[in-house]
Parts: C-alpha cells; structure tokens; sequence
C-alpha cells in the first residue's frame, strides 16, 4: 500500500515542481531593468544593431531600415557596439556588457566589467 501511494504521489509532486517552476521563471522580473520593446509582430529581419537616439540599442530592418526592435537600460548609456562572433556586444558606460543579435528581439548574455573607470562615457 505505501509503495503503490509513494507511486503515486511522486509523479503528481514532480509535475507540481514543474509547472511551479515554469511559472515562476515566467513572471521573474527582467535582470538589469532591461526595457526590450518588439515594434513588429512579424519576423524579424534585422541586419544591424545602431546606437539609438534615446540611449538605447536599435535593430533596423534590412529593407525598410526602420527600427524593428530597441533595448535600454534606464539610466544607462550604450558607449560602443562591437561585433564579434556573430554577436553584437553593446558597451554600456557603467561596464555592463551585453550580447545580442539582430535577428532576435533579446539579449543573449550580460557581463559587468569590475573595476570600470569612474565617469567613463565614450571610447572616442
């Protein structure tokens, strides 16, 4: 009888786990006060990333050239785009770096950068 209880109550609690799970990572905050905004519900054909004129990083579509999707960081400054990989890296003024990619309305990775120079704005 325990056995055939214990049978039964490990799947159901090991969906539970899952479903919580999943429904937790849904609703976490988005890390680093990111601001994505998707402007098209279509695919995306983005070619490149540009500074944007409201201190975020914009993706353009390769044949209208207007902006598909932006990404902020309030407060934050993107300083220089870098491409490397297939990557487009943003550098922000507080040290923050993040990945991202054209074709996809999000951000691939952050890395912050100790030691970053105080008052730092631009690589020149």
């Amino acid at each position: 009888m325990r056995t055939a209880l214990l049978g039964i109550l490990t799947p159901i609690a090991l969906s539970a786990a899952l479903l919580l799970g999943t429904a937790v990572r849904d609703h976490r905050p988005a890390p680093f006060g990111d601001d994505l905004v998707a402007r098209s519900a279509s695919a995306v054909s983005a070619d490149a990333l540009r500074p944007g004129g409201d201190r975020s990083v914009q993706a353009y579509d390769r044949r209208s050239g207007r902006s598909v999707w932006s990404y902020r960081r309030p407060g934050r400054t993107p300083v220089r785009l870098v491409v490397a990989a297939g990557t487009t890296v943003a550098v922000w003024d507080d040290g923050m770096l993040t990945g991202m990619s054209p074709d996809q309305p999000a951000v691939r990775w952050h890395r912050f950068v100790p030691a970053w120079p105080a008052g730092w704005r631009s690589c020149g």
